[in-house]
């Protein structure tokens, strides 16, 4: 976990700890520039050789959801956090491509650790890629479940694009450390 890291960063580490599926690496907070210079992370960044890149935005508080405003806490969010999530997916994809590399598929999904739904919410683009708070301690299923709406059917993978993340992320921490 990098210092300083949220409390809901905390808790979704915990949970992948205990319930990463089978075969998967996730990494923290992989961050990366786009040509502009403009900072992009990625708070969880799960890989698996076949199936592809989950990114998992992660949002603390309690979050909720009005006339299509984003909240943590009554506080509006500057972002939508699928949004966030796919953003970042598009930045991880070109990023690899310059490096000759390119994953066999690439979604997004989020997860609130500190809410709990009833309905999770009812947005199309949202359905099945929402992990609430009460799904955590089965995180495993929750993950499957997620992965198979959110990353499309694996395609052609080239390159050593898993190593090509591990790579960057032990760059941001050497550059954080400094």
């Amino acid at each position: 976990m990098r210092p300083g890291s949220s409390h809901g960063e905390k808790a979704v580490f915990k949970a992948l700890r205990a319930g990463l599926l089978p075969g998967w690496y996730a990494r923290h907070s992989l961050r990366l520039h786009d040509d502009a210079k403009h900072l992009g992370e990625g708070d969880f960044v799960l890989a698996h050789p076949e199936r592809g890149v989950i990114v998992l935005e992660v949002k603390g508080g309690q979050i909720s959801q009005r006339d299509g405003r984003w909240y943590s806490n009554a506080e509006p969010l500057k972002r939508p956090p699928l949004e966030q999530a796919l953003d970042f997916a598009t930045l991880l994809k070109r990023r690899l491509a310059t490096q000759g590399c390119q994953a066999p598929a690439v979604g997004a999904a989020v997860c609130f650790p500190d809410t709990e739904f009833e309905r999770p919410p009812g947005e199309d683009i949202l359905a099945g890629v929402v992990i609430a708070g009460q799904q955590l301690p089965w995180l495993r299923e929750a993950l499957l479940a997620a992965i198979e709406r959110a990353v499309p059917a694996p395609g052609d993978a080239c390159g050593s694009w898993i190593e090509r993340i591990h790579l960057t992320l032990l760059t941001n921490r050497a550059a954080s450390a400094q």
